[in-house]
């Protein structure tokens, strides 16, 4: 797969780094040979999907279907987007499993599962995540006052926030996500899915992509 970044977000080729210029993009993507890059394979119940850059859960998912509603968007539309957001979210509860130990449980601002280390046009939630590692990396933001999250918000773009005392941070090869009583939004690459018990697993190599 050869990727052309022209979409409003285009975060999959910005954190495989991309050419941003579509006619460069283009050159590369039928000019040199792919590279193997990890997938996610996210199963709800009977339905399966796939994931190439991150899934996450919380204020990430009102993020998304805020910013899906508008014909028209800006540079600043995620980042304006997220601080409405924030201010309107009430958190939801979860328990979180990675490869198969209970890592976290409790309130949950943002969850990110992340092949990849950019999402929300530029945001690098995951700085440390690598696309063809294995594994995902696993970014929380716990239930704090927004007060105390809005001071890192500028940091999510050089990958500052990480350094916060209520962001955790670990890598797993598989991640189970269960809602505990009323579910937070999940979305996948920026599509809303149903907030439901989800199991995420890395598929390895599992896609050629040209980076």
């Amino acid at each position: 797969m050869g990727l052309v970044p022209v979409g409003s977000g285009s975060d999959t080729a910005r954190g495989l780094r991309l050419v941003a210029k579509p006619k460069a993009a283009l050159e590369r993507a039928l000019g040199v040979a792919p590279r193997p890059v990890d997938v996610m394979r996210l199963t709800q119940g009977e339905a399966t999907r796939w994931v190439v850059n991150i899934a996450s859960v919380g204020v990430s998912g009102m993020v998304a279907a805020e910013v899906n509603k508008l014909d028209r968007r800006w540079a600043g539309t995620y980042l304006w987007t997220a601080l409405k957001s924030l201010a309107r979210y009430r958190p939801g509860q979860v328990r979180v499993f990675l490869d198969g130990e209970l890592w976290y449980e409790g309130g949950v601002v943002l969850m990110a599962i992340a092949n990849g280390t950019v999402f929300a046009r530029g945001m690098r939630i995951a700085p440390h995540a690598l696309a063809d590692d294995g594994l995902a990396d696993v970014v929380l933001v716990q239930d704090v006052p927004v007060r105390q999250i809005l001071p890192y918000v500028p940091r999510l773009y050089n990958g500052g926030h990480l350094k916060a005392p209520f962001v955790r941070w670990q890598r797993a090869a598989r991640v189970r996500v269960e809602p505990v009583g009323e579910l937070p939004p999940f979305e996948l690459d920026g599509e809303l899915t149903d907030p439901q018990t989800a199991e995420y697993e890395v598929i390895s190599g599992a896609l050629q992509v040209v980076y």
